[in-house]
Parts: structure tokens; sequence; C-alpha cells
């Protein structure tokens, strides 16, 4: 039986993306009938004050986790001691557990992959990176490092030299794989999986059956919804400059769940719009409140194509709704609504072009309702939570049978 491993800072119970994406993936595997474990950290997302316990088994999966710093993530500092202390406690975790057949890093915290050689040397693993984006790139397209800081520099060395000695990188999407054939991986060992949903969790719920919209005042309302992190990837001042453009209309509420770094910034900016904000649903509810949106949004800001992959795209396509993105033509996203005809791409501060495709949408309750049914039909057919894993899961086989 392959035994596999899979290491990221966050899993189950969390809900933070990549700790939700790797859940799903390994309960799959899980009931493949391969031998799964995970090492996590043992401290919640969004609740620095919960610990999990040490060891556990869940859907199949054996978790491991190791202790975690507690700082505020919200902030930059609290944010980097974090990822920095949970590097060395990790290594000295793996270099103790069993040797497993494959082990799998993500990308958070950034450069966790960087283990992989090491662990590869030492216990003769095989090691796959599953990219959810590229460090130091994110941090630099943010304004945060230089491009030639010495701090960047040394990062982007460390990231080629470990997604070079990979058994297999597996990339977002076809700009992700362009980037990193750029950093000098061999394209052969870069395998392209999409981001997906779960069809048990997001499905379309018509407006009758949705009790979610008369309980948060949505009923008959056009509403215009942004669903997941509220990060500094993410653009909104195109979005609240169409919603000022939108007061015009009583029936046009904004609509924003989640949580995120910009979450204070967008409720400040948001004073003076109609807009509703909640935080994260439990996922026997995502159904209703995805459903909720007559429009989804989706942002990226310039820069980043090829570098991150919003999630949230995936989930309006499996509760069949248009989508408007703000963000680069040139990325996954635009991609996705372009092939499958079921939005529309607005560049980021084109505000009136944002204020256009909402005034389109809700004048033509037709044509919303065919870009609804073309977005769940590229979901059903592309997207959906067990096409994306049954991929994973043959590509770590034959990687195991190296």
């Amino acid at each position: 039986m392959t035994s596999i491993l899979f290491v990221n800072r966050f899993y189950w119970p969390d809900i933070l993306g990549t700790g939700k994406t790797l859940t799903e993936l390994a309960e799959d595997l899980a009931i493949a009938g391969k031998k799964i474990s995970v090492l996590a950290s043992n401290t919640a997302a969004y609740d620095p004050s919960q610990r999990y316990a040490p060891d556990e088994a869940a859907g199949g999966v054996v978790i491991h986790r190791v202790t975690a710093a507690r700082f505020d993530r919200r902030k930059v500092w609290g944010w980097l001691l974090n990822a920095l202390l949970f590097y060395p406690a990790v290594l000295l975790r793996l270099l103790s557990m069993p040797r497993h057949d494959v082990t799998v890093f993500l990308t958070d915290p950034p450069l966790l992959f960087v283990l992989g050689p090491i662990v590869r040397r030492i216990r003769g693993t095989k090691f796959v990176c599953w990219s959810q984006d590229l460090y130091p790139d994110v941090a630099v397209e943010l304004g945060v490092l230089s491009r030639r800081s010495p701090v960047t520099v040394v990062c982007r060395w460390l990231s080629g030299w470990a997604l070079r000695r990979a058994d297999l990188v597996v990339a977002l999407g076809e700009t992700m794989k362009e980037r990193l054939v750029a950093r000098g991986v061999v394209a052969d060992r870069i395998a392209v999986v999409h981001v997906w949903a779960d069809k048990k969790v997001a499905y379309p719920v018509q407006e009758a059956d949705n009790w979610f919209l008369e309980k948060h005042g949505l009923k008959g309302k056009f509403v215009v919804s942004y669903a997941g992190n509220m990060g500094l990837s993410h653009e909104f001042a195109t979005v609240l400059d169409a919603a000022r453009s939108l007061r015009q209309y009583e029936d046009v509420v904004f609509l924003f769940i989640g949580d995120g770094k910009q979450l204070r910034r967008v409720e400040e900016q948001a004073q003076d719009v109609r807009a509703v904000f909640l935080p994260f649903q439990p996922e026997e509810q995502v159904a209703y409140s995805l459903s909720a949106a007559s429009v989804h949004v989706v942002t990226l800001k310039a820069g980043l194509e090829g570098v991150l992959v919003p999630k949230k795209l995936y989930g309006a396509l499996a509760v069949a709704r248009p989508v408007i993105f703000v963000g680069p033509e040139r990325s996954e996203v635009a991609q996705v609504i372009s092939e499958a005809m079921c939005g529309f791409v607005v560049e980021q501060g084109d505000a009136d072009g944002f204020v256009a495709a909402v005034q389109r949408l809700k004048a033509g309750t037709g044509e919303r309702q065919a870009m609804g049914k073309r977005a769940y039909e590229a979901f059903v057919a592309k997207y959906e939570r067990k096409i994306g894993t049954a991929k994973i899961r043959e590509l770590l086989e034959k990687v195991a049978a190296q």
C-alpha cells in the first residue's frame, strides 16, 4: 500500500483555503486505499487561542501536529514569526517520523517545500511540491519586498533550488506552470491540476428554497457577492467604487462573506454603500450562502497572474452563478471565464466596466441564467472535487512507482 505524507500548516477542521482543499484530497486518497498521513500545525487559522490534538485520526487520515507559535497572523510581524518558527518544528518531526513513499509539501507557510530535498536526501522519500502560490513573487508584487533586496534574492534561489529537485511539481494552472519553467523547473516534471469545489458542499439552491436570503434581508435583492479570503492579494477599490455608482439602484446589495487582512479596511470603506458583512459560513450552509448571489465577484491584483489562483471562482461555478472577475486578462480565472462564457473580465480600476456588467446582468435575467448554466456545466466537466483528486492520485502513484 502506497504511503503518502502531506505537510501543510493548516488542515481539518480549519476552513482556510489550503486546509480545506488538502482535507478533501487526503480523505479521497484514503478512500481509494492509500495510507495517508498529514503533518500540520496544532493552532487554528483564525483563532490562535484554539489548540488541536497533537495526534488523531479523522476521515481515514492519520493527523500529526506540531506545536506552533500563536502570534496575531493579521499583523505582518506576527505572520512572519509564526512561519519562521514552524519550519524547524516541522523538520524535526519529519526526521523522527516513519518513512513514507511520497512526501507532498504544500506552500503554507511560504517556501515550506524547501524542506523537501533535505527529507528526500536523509529519508529516501520521493518529494512532491503542490504549489498553491509562488514566493517570493507574491511578496514582491504586493510591495512587501523589493525585487533586488537580499531577502528576495535568497528566497528566489532557495525556491528554485528546491523546486528543481522535486520529483513532481503540481501547478494550479498553465500560467503558473509557465512561471515555474522560467525558474528552471523541467516542464516534464510539472503537472497542472486545477482547483476544485465539492458538489456535495456547493450546489445550486433555488431562490424560493433559500432561507439564507430571508435571514439576512436579501430577499428580492440583486446580490453582488464576494465570498472568501480578503487577503492582500485581492483588489477591492474597483468593487467599492462600482458599489458607490450603483447606489441609485435600491435593490442592489453587496454581500461580503469571509475574513482576512483586508476585512477591516473594506468594512470602513464600505460605510457609504449598501453592504452586508458576514463571517465564513459553516460547511452545511455554504450552498445556501453561495446561492444567495445573483453574481459572484472574484478579484486579483495586477502582477499576480500565475502566482495565485483564487479558489472562490470554483464555488461560484458550482452554484451556477455568473462571475465578474476584477484582474488581469492573462490569468487562470480570466481563461476559465472566457472558455466557459460564464461572466465578465474587468481590469483593475475599471469601475465603469464593473457597473456595466452588473447593469447588464440585472436587466437580462435570461442572459444571467444562461451564464449560470454554462458555469455549472464547466464545473461538472472540469472542476469538481472527484476529478481533481483523481488526477492527483494518479500522479502520486506514478511518482511512487518510479
